[in-house]
């Protein structure tokens, strides 16, 4: 009994783990964002967002990028992005007072999405 106990507690801690630290379909929908596949390149996720009507949204915490920084050029929903590890970047994005924080890394491939609590 305890055995069968402690799989299905690290079981239930495994399934919490992944859950965090993908977007799948339920969270989506709980964020009234369209479907967007797991490693869809930025470029393609901010069309998808746009066609969607969702509006970019500049943070006044946003932090600021550098001139050589390719990522954030004319993309004014850049939160934040890191030149180090595996180049994580967060983009805002705004639809009907509800702010949506879009991960991306490796190469801006996408890996989630978050409600944004901040401005």
């Amino acid at each position: 009994m305890k055995s069968g106990l402690i799989c299905k507690c690290h079981l239930l801690a495994l399934s919490l783990v992944i859950s965090s630290c993908v977007l799948a379909e339920p969270d989506a929908n709980t964020l009234n964002i369209p479907f967007i596949k797991m490693e869809t390149p930025y470029s393609k996720v901010r069309e998808i967002m746009l066609k969607n009507r969702w509006n970019p949204h500049h943070s006044v915490n946003a932090l600021p990028c550098t001139p050589e920084d390719q990522r954030c050029t004319a993309r004014p929903e850049m939160q934040a992005c890191s030149d180090v590890g595996l180049g994580q970047c967060s983009w805002l994005w705004k639809k009907k007072g509800k702010i949506v924080l879009i991960k991306t890394q490796d190469d801006d491939l996408f890996y989630g999405a978050t409600r944004y609590y901040g401005q």
